[in-house]
């Protein structure tokens, strides 16, 4: 069939103007003619100017077959969301691994740098590597705490795993049971986030926008788990909500959550704590809320029905792969190991709250008692760095031309911190004089700088 297209045709004009049925609806669209947005039997519905509505342009279940009346215009036009034209489809799982190659990548790709969280996948334990925390309100893997309040008892540490596309896992064991929590005691996971991390979720204004969590948890206690995010820490928070999972099986599963901007309260956008992100295994009634899915006034790091997971002696609860991202999406369950940063670049990210000395930092020796060192950190911390060193340690600094000298007993002088850096003096017991030729440089790392919130 030929087609006697106009020879000077303006933008937008279309042939034939008047559809028939069967035969597609081309468009100018300045450099040539085309058919998309026509129409054909069974095809998205146009109007009678050739226009086709953009909902119309996604498949359409059981559309009007070239409609050119005012009734099919309000067909098209009724639909209020873009789902409406979207048709249910069930894939094979080679059409889903075809389907994600078409789909562009890059939004999968902007979300692994716009978690809000640090150390998710637990792979960054520079303080403790694989040694336990035991103490309450103690850190164990980078950017996690554990908090209790009462006579329950658990240690804390880095776990290796290896399945689910996740090397490491935080490990909870309990060491000592509580059959029940009464007032404000409890136990709980929790990690801080920086105010200048939050700060795009413009949290405490009208247009506060939600934000969706997503973990990998295990435990050998199944029931309802809790949890919460506060706008300060726990006995100074304002604003809280308090969210609830089901665990039906001790393997490892994955659990997303999407919580609304809060409008109202006050949120810290610059160096302070954001938010704060609370995992509950058991909670007394203080700090339970009276509802889940809502925001409330007041301080609630559980939800109604929390189950006790530490009521026995040896239980575990595992976490890893936390994900906290601002908007209402999450990644699926297949590709949520691919949203987490990368080793190298998550190291830098808990370097701004804890670092340990740099080998060969240099030094003065001021007597034999005394050095005076500076420091330069990696990156610079969240704020100027408090100091400390194991009492017990020694302390092992190269000398030109000399073995060495060894500080035993070394103890921390604060001097000139900042937060990119500054000088420090280790008192204790040196094995050298002082003199003014002495240029020392410590060869272990014993000395933190800790900036966490």
């Amino acid at each position: 069939m030929a087609f006697d297209f106009p020879t000077s045709p303006s933008i937008g004009d279309t042939y034939p103007v008047t559809p028939s049925a069967g035969v597609p609806v081309y468009r100018w669209d300045s450099e040539k003619w085309t058919t998309i947005g026509g129409v054909v039997n069974g095809k998205p519905p146009v109007y009678a100017d050739g226009s086709v509505p953009m909902k119309a342009q996604l498949t359409v279940v059981n559309p009007p077959v070239n409609p050119t009346d005012a009734a099919a215009k309000a067909y098209v036009d009724a639909a209020d969301s873009l789902a409406w034209s979207i048709a249910p489809q069930t894939l094979t799982a080679a059409q889903q691994v075809q389907t994600r190659q078409n789909t562009h990548a890059a939004p999968c790709d902007a979300a692994a740098f716009s978690g809000m969280q640090i150390n998710g996948g637990m792979e960054v334990s520079q303080q403790r590597g694989t040694g336990a925390a035991t103490a309450s309100f103690s850190y164990t893997v980078d950017g996690w705490i554990q908090s209790r309040i009462g006579t329950a008892s658990i240690e804390t540490k880095q776990g290796l795993w290896s399945t689910g596309g996740f090397s490491n896992i935080l490990d909870v064991t309990v060491m000592t049971a509580q059959a029940s929590f009464t007032g404000n005691q409890g136990v709980w996971i929790l990690q801080y986030i920086e105010g200048y991390r939050i700060a795009r979720l413009g949290w405490g204004t009208p247009n506060a926008q939600p934000i969706t969590i997503g973990f990998w948890t295990s435990c050998t206690q199944t029931g309802t788990y809790t949890g919460s995010i506060r706008n300060n820490m726990q006995g100074s928070a304002t604003r809280s909500y308090a969210f609830t999972y089901t665990k039906t099986t001790g393997i490892l599963q994955y659990y997303t959550i999407t919580i609304p901007g809060d409008t109202a309260g006050t949120w810290n956008r610059t160096d302070g704590i954001g938010l704060m992100l609370t995992l509950s295994l058991a909670c007394g009634p203080t700090y339970t809320a009276p509802s889940a899915g809502v925001w409330l006034n007041g301080d609630y790091a559980a939800a109604p029905g929390q189950v006790n997971a530490v009521a026995s002696l040896a239980q575990l609860w595992r976490l890893t792969g936390v994900i906290v991202l601002p908007g209402a999406e999450a990644p699926s369950t297949a590709r949520a190991p691919y949203i987490m940063r990368p080793y190298p670049q998550e190291l830098i990210t808990c370097s701004r709250y804890f670092q340990f000395n740099r080998y060969g930092e240099q030094g003065y020796l001021l007597s034999g008692t005394q050095g005076v060192f500076f420091h330069s950190p990696v990156v610079p911390y969240r704020s100027a760095p408090s100091m400390g060193i194991t009492a017990s340690s020694s302390v092992y600094m190269e000398v030109p031309y000399q073995v060495g000298i060894t500080v035993t007993n070394p103890s921390i002088i604060a001097g000139h911190m900042a937060a990119t850096g500054g000088d420090y003096r280790i008192s204790g017991s040196y094995n050298a004089s002082s003199g003014q030729d002495y240029t020392l440089g410590i060869y272990t790392q014993n000395v933190q700088f800790d900036a966490r919130l």
